[in-house]
């Protein structure tokens, strides 16, 4: 098949000249115009140079407050030295007298700036073929600088400058519709954590937010995400795909976590292969729950953050995703950055296209995100803002921002103990406080799940569960999932030392993604 030249000297020129001299002659006949497209136009979106240079006189007129006509604009192109190249005052005339109508100049604008941008990614895709064909040292980190430019020409012709306001806050009175109705229906208005006492404070992950989850290591942050993505997925009244980036841990890890958490059985037995077979039985009725949601994993390490927003963008476009989890933040690459860019500034980058891909997308993005050793050194170890590693932006960029603290976390061996191994006695083993410090829009505060470390799984407390609204999500509980019908043999527990295989319990009810022992009307998850 044969290729077109790199150079791309076949291709034609977007432009329309037709459009451009009728903004023009509209400017000429009512100057008042200039103040609506001034801010969507700029000279270099005009083609010819002729139409360039009388826009700029235009604009220089408007700028000094003085009266635009025939006259006035003759002699800023005459100070310009540039009355010649516009055409002479002749073509001033022209321009004016030619205008069968002023009313369409607003879209005649907008021709003008598409095929502005058209010659931009024109250009784009030519500088790229040339360096694509010589020799590129850094394949990996050529594709990621395309990238990035790509991504700034694509900012740069969505803007949409200032509306009115009344065009602003039509969308704001739907949303307020929906979020009334959903009200009334006793659902959430965002995405679902799976988590009665998390969903009171959010109503849901909302569109467009970026929520930043940060702990130190150890206190659950994956397992957390992990959890929140799987009842997201299952929830049963709205089912929500999405995708979780994990730069840290395998595919395969993070498969093998929902499995257990799913299933209730320990990742311990599982790894020394330890399992009754009873548990076999839970565990393959997991993969089966776990076969029919709609969860997504990459981890591709080191994921320059322009490559994971062309992912985002393509998983929308085919599964229609409607979250997103980053895990974790800091292991993340920013792409086209300067050697002497301190990391800190890599973060912030990385904070801003991460809010830029959750407007963009209209879904929740989830980060997970480090926290300073300093969180260590005070006596009320409760995370703070000023805990969050190589902060930067992420406090200004994120719409709200989740710390988990556990106390079992820190009861450790107290000095002097002879028994390294021993752990002191905690008051509450395995609770877990989410504390909510910054909530553009809502209330914050701090709010407590249990956490079931052998298992990797968050669960509702008992009181929450009971005060559960009809309309929330099941609670997450420490039952295994209800059994399925025996099915193929591939899925039957493994057979017993004699030989014998232990039956499969079957029970006459459909399969619900938890047994709470309610009627099935519920929401969702583990």
């Amino acid at each position: 098949m044969a290729q077109p030249p790199a150079s791309g000297e076949h291709l034609q020129t977007p432009r329309d000249e037709s459009a451009e001299r009728a903004v023009l002659g509209a400017i000429m006949l009512r100057p008042d115009l200039l103040a609506v497209l001034a801010d969507r136009l700029k000279p270099h979106d005009f083609y010819l140079e002729q139409h360039q240079v009388i826009y700029t006189a235009l604009l220089d007129l408007d700028a000094a407050r003085l009266p635009i006509d025939m006259l006035l604009v003759s002699k800023r192109l005459k100070e310009l030295d540039a009355l010649s190249v516009a055409g002479g005052a002749a073509y001033l005339l022209e321009l004016a007298n030619s205008v069968p109508t002023t009313q369409n100049a607003e879209r005649y604008a907008a021709i003008i700036r598409e095929k502005s941008i058209l010659r931009d990614v024109q250009g784009f895709a030519r500088a790229t073929l040339q360096e694509a064909g010589t020799e590129v040292e850094d394949v990996p980190g050529f594709v990621d600088t395309v990238a990035q430019r790509a991504l700034r020409l694509s900012v740069s012709g969505s803007g949409r400058g200032a509306r009115i306001l009344r065009d602003v806050l039509r969308p704001a009175v739907e949303r307020a519709q929906e979020r009334h109705e959903a009200g009334h229906k006793g659902s959430l208005t965002g995405v679902t954590s799976g988590f009665f006492a998390v969903d009171r404070m959010t109503n849901g992950w909302q569109p467009s937010d970026l929520i930043i989850l940060a702990a130190r290591p150890g206190m659950g942050k994956t397992a957390f995400a992990l959890n929140m993505l799987l009842n997201a997925a299952m929830d049963r009244r709205n089912p929500t795909p999405g995708v979780i980036f994990s730069l840290e841990m395998s595919a395969e890890q993070l498969a093998t976590r929902l499995w257990c958490s799913t299933a209730r059985i320990s990742m311990e037995d599982l790894r020394r292969g330890t399992i009754e077979p009873t548990g076999w039985n839970r565990l393959f009725q997991a993969v089966e729950q776990l076969g029919r949601a709609k969860v997504f994993i990459d981890d591709t390490p080191s994921l320059p953050i322009t490559e994971m927003m062309r992912k985002c963008r393509q998983l929308q476009h085919e599964h229609r995703i409607g979250l997103v989890i980053v895990d974790y933040l800091q292991l993340m690459t920013a792409g086209d950055v300067g050697r002497n860019t301190s990391r800190e500034q890599v973060i912030s980058e990385i904070s801003r296209n991460l809010k830029a891909l959750a407007k963009e997308l209209s879904v929740p993005v989830i980060a997970l995100s480090q926290l300073n050793r300093g969180v260590e050194s005070r006596t009320d170890k409760r995370p703070m803002l000023s805990d969050l590693r190589e902060s930067g932006a992420i406090e200004q960029d994120a719409d709200i921002i989740t710390f988990l603290y556990r106390e079992d976390y820190y009861a450790r061996k107290k000095e002097g103990e002879e028994d390294e191994e021993q752990i002191r006695p905690t008051n509450a083993p395995g609770l877990t406080e989410v504390i909510i410090s910054k909530h553009r829009s809502g209330s914050t505060g701090t709010v407590e799940l249990e956490f079931h470390g052998q298992y990797t799984l968050f669960t509702n407390l008992r009181r929450d569960e009971d005060a559960g609204d009809p309309g929330a999500p099941l609670p997450q509980d420490l039952r295994p999932p209800a059994p399925l019908d025996e099915g193929p043999a591939f899925a039957a527990p493994p057979p017993d030392p004699d030989g014998t295989r232990p039956p499969v319990r079957v029970e006459e009810r459909p399969f619900v993604a938890a047994d709470t022992g309610d009627d099935g009307d519920d929401d969702l998850p583990i």
